[in-house]
């Protein structure tokens, strides 16, 4: 379910509506919040609540499009195009005129828009082209406008005459570039910086900066996890609706002292947890986070603030530099399962050793990772039509079709299904499910936000099967079966490029970035599987 921007959630799961309100006495462009909580922490319920909220609210006259001024909307469209057309002038600034090409455009766009305010005619050809373009304008500034009121046909009407009057200011200005003016001495037009309007509360720059993360995939799931944290937490301590140009450098360094209190696990700690922020801080005795969890903090914010820096919502990054400089401690280093520990682990569970096996996933989980080298997520997320049959060979088809998510482009992979899975019935097992009208490998699985399809997986391996056998230690996890595999093949001469391909990692060369796992055929990784020595 995707959110309207004015139902929110707080950092204790209950959601909230955040209703602008308008009036003639406020500041143009200082908008009021209402915020209410709808007790309740379930989406549904929250959505249904908020929609039912929000229609009363439009018919007394309080909701989006029901007081937006004809003067405000040609500020709006002023201050958009001032924009575009300082844009303009600095690339000619530093490039010279318009190519005939940029040119052309221009002066068509100037005839378009002469012929719509004439006309009433679209500005653009295409079919419903205005009404999406309007879409986005209003979308970006979030203006009080909807489809089918009086704002709306204001807007309607303006824009053609500003994007008319927007391009003829070009033009102008190019020709400018064209000739020399000898009787007045020339003087060098100082730069301007333009600010985009109605994009001043932290709350709308963090929405917007999540906006745009999300359209381009920028995330998955774990990393949005922790930036919704960050950011809730900066929300907390500076307020939500604070005017982003009015955060300064102090303002960072306070965020960044409070981060240097910050309790650790603060929502899951019963002594912490509920506490308002300053309460949290104050309290004695408690961890705090370390200096590596402070400078994740820091450097989301400083990315969101260097992203509305280029995007002219700031004037400067605000929180550039402030992350702690800290002698590094060593990272922990995944190891491989040695001999013995890979020979007790396949009899624990092929055997059932101890009864430790209980659910599918138990046994055939692992025994995936110990033949393919494969992730936690990766197995954890395979379909039944991901497992195929070419040419003879048995292989598991890693993609990320259907909603599953992979690590790297180099994950999409195809890897042999080893004869030992084959020999101990992983096709058995699957011809069952498919029998029962299962489509997942593993069916019980369900998605986490934070760890993927693999959380139960990986938490039954790490902190009760690892433990029961003895193995049990940092170095020591689900990953290790991983680099069990690499380090195997790698000992047993498999070429590097071949071991690349089966394990999903990306080529350390220019040659090998562009030869992909379907360079070899399946033959040929099945037989460096079957160079594994257990």
């Amino acid at each position: 379910m995707r959110n309207p921007t004015h139902l929110t959630r707080s950092r204790h799961g209950v959601f909230y509506l955040r209703w602008r309100l308008w009036s003639a006495t406020e500041e143009a462009g200082k908008p009021t919040f209402l915020k209410v909580s709808l007790c309740t922490r379930d989406p549904k319920e929250a959505l249904k609540l908020a929609q039912m909220m929000c229609a009363k609210a439009v018919s007394l006259g309080y909701g989006p499009g029901c007081r937006m001024r004809y003067d405000e909307l040609r500020t709006v469209l002023r201050t958009h195009f001032l924009e575009m057309l300082a844009q303009h002038k600095e690339r000619m600034g530093q490039s010279g005129p318009l190519d005939a090409l940029r040119l052309q455009a221009l002066q068509n766009s100037a005839a378009f828009g002469e012929a719509a305010v004439a006309t009433g005619e679209p500005v653009f050809q295409a079919d419903d082209a205005d009404a999406e373009v309007l879409l986005r304008f209003i979308r970006k500034y979030d203006l009080r406008v909807t489809s089918g009121t009086e704002a709306y046909d204001n807007l309607r009407r303006l824009f053609p005459i500003a994007y008319r009057d927007y391009a003829r200011a070009v033009l102008q200005h190019n020709e400018s570039y064209t000739s020399f003016d000898f009787q007045q001495a020339a003087v060098a037009e100082p730069r301007r910086r333009f600010e985009v309007a109605y994009v001043t509360s932290l709350s709308k720059l963090v929405d917007m900066y999540f906006d745009e993360a999300e359209r381009g995939g920028q995330w998955a799931g774990k990393t949005k996890f922790e930036k919704t944290d960050h950011l809730d937490l900066l929300r907390e301590i500076i307020g939500p609706e604070i005017d982003v140009r009015d955060i300064s450098v102090p303002m960072a360094q306070e965020v960044k002292s409070v981060l240097l209190k910050y309790p650790r696990n603060r929502n899951k700690n019963p002594v912490t947890k509920g506490l308002a922020l300053q309460d949290a801080i104050s309290l004695a005795g408690t961890e705090k986070i370390n200096a590596q969890t402070i400078n994740k903090y820091l450097q989301t914010y400083g990315t969101m603030f260097e992203w509305a820096r280029k995007n002219g919502y700031v004037s400067e990054n605000v929180f550039a530099g402030l992350t702690i400089r800290s002698t590094k401690r060593a990272a922990i280093v995944r190891k491989p399962f040695s001999s013995d520990q890979i020979e007790r682990i396949y009899s624990s569970i092929v055997a059932n050793e101890g009864g430790n096996i209980r659910l599918p996933y138990q046994k055939w989980g692992p025994l995936i990772a110990l033949y393919t080298g494969a992730r936690l997520n990766e197995i954890a997320q395979i379909h039944l039509k991901d497992i195929a049959i070419e040419d003879g060979v048995w292989y598991f088809d890693l993609n990320d079709d259907d909603g599953k998510r992979l690590k790297t482009d180099a994950s999409r992979r195809r890897v042999p299904i080893h004869p030992k899975l084959v020999e101990i019935g992983l096709l058995d097992y699957v011809d069952g499910l498919r029998k029962r009208g299962d489509t997942k490998l593993f069916p019980s699985f369900t998605y986490c936000t934070k760890n993927g399809w693999g959380r139960a997986l990986g938490r039954w391996f790490n902190d009760t099967f690892l433990p029961e056998l003895g193995f049990k230690n940092e170095s020591l996890v689900f990953h290790s079966l991983r680099h069990t595999v690499t380090n195997s093949l790698q000992r047993a001469d498999v070429p590097q490029p071949i071991v690349q391909a089966l394990i999903g990692h990306t080529r350390e060369n220019m040659l090998g970035r562009h030869y992909s796992a379907s360079g070899f055929e399946l033959r040929q990784l099945h037989e460096a599987l079957l160079r594994l020595p257990y």
